[in-house]
């Protein structure tokens, strides 16, 4: 068990959750929302920076020989940096959300690829409707549009082998975790040595959700008043997957050019 602390209160999760907050970079700020303390939390810049200070703490883990996986679409610029800072390989796991048929914007789950299928049990009997074959018919659809988007993401970033390696799954935060819990078991197929789930931002209900699912849940910050993501950034544009694979590319370029000794800068141009 190892227990690291934040604000001078240790968290014990029951197996090994790490919760670590850094002061040093003053441009992340530990902040009370509305004036009132309605939400407090680590303000990020944006996913970059979120993603540097994330990498700082994984940096210290013994890790073997990683491989980074991201959630798109958020979730690439952010383990964009933590590749980088561990130059290790990258790649995108395309996870669809499972959205309620209604006029609220209410996760109930996520599928993956392989027809694995994670709901939110404890959201989908309230849902009036969604039950049975509904339910059925919005998971079918939902495998369905996973096949276009992994078509999206292929041949963007490494394809690495991930058997006894240790693999980092990487997002800009979570809420219900359904996204990630789908992530992980897709990836528990691949025999890896260990699951990582790596955030900077998470509700304790998703901390909780993946516990009994991933080795580890490591995460910068897990506010008590948990909102949503996006409250805990300063900024935080739409990532389309047009822009995660775009960015991904460019990163597993860049890698490559650097890896075969290629300067850009003297190269002659027609």
């Amino acid at each position: 068990m190892t227990v690291l602390y934040a604000w001078g209160k240790a968290w014990d999760a029951g197996r090994c959750m790490y919760l670590v907050a850094f002061f040093g970079n003053a441009s992340m700020l530990y902040a009370s929302a509305f004036g009132k303390g309605i939400m407090t939390g680590l303000m990020f810049q944006d996913r970059s920076h979120a993603g540097r200070n994330l990498a700082a703490v994984i940096a210290r883990f013994d890790l073997h020989d990683p491989v980074i996986v991201s959630l798109p679409c958020g979730g690439v610029p952010v383990a964009i940096e933590i590749a980088s800072a561990l130059d290790a390989p990258l790649q995108a796991l395309a996870v669809r959300k499972l959205r309620a048929p209604t006029g609220r914007k209410v996760t109930i789950g996520a599928v993956a690829g392989d027809n694995i299928t994670v709901l939110n049990d404890d959201l989908v009997p309230d849902l009036a409707g969604i039950e049975g074959r509904e339910l059925d018919e919005l998971v079918s659809a939902a495998h369905d549009e996973l096949i276009g988007l992994s078509a999206q993401y292929d041949g963007d970033g490494a394809s690495a082998s991930m058997q006894d390696r240790d693999v980092l799954v990487i997002d800009d935060g979570m809420t219900s975790g359904g996204s990630m819990r789908a992530a992980v078991e897709l990836l528990r197929r691949q025999h890896p040595a260990r699951i990582l789930v790596a955030v900077p931002t998470t509700s304790r209900y998703a901390e909780q959700r993946l516990l009994g699912v991933a080795d580890d849940v490591i995460c910068l910050d897990m506010p008590e008043a948990f909102l949503a993501v996006g409250c805990y950034y300063l900024n935080f544009g739409p990532v389309s997957h047009a822009d995660a694979s775009r960015q991904l590319a460019e990163y597993c370029r860049s890698v490559s050019a650097r890896s075969s000794g290629f300067d850009a800068s003297t190269a002659i141009l027609p």
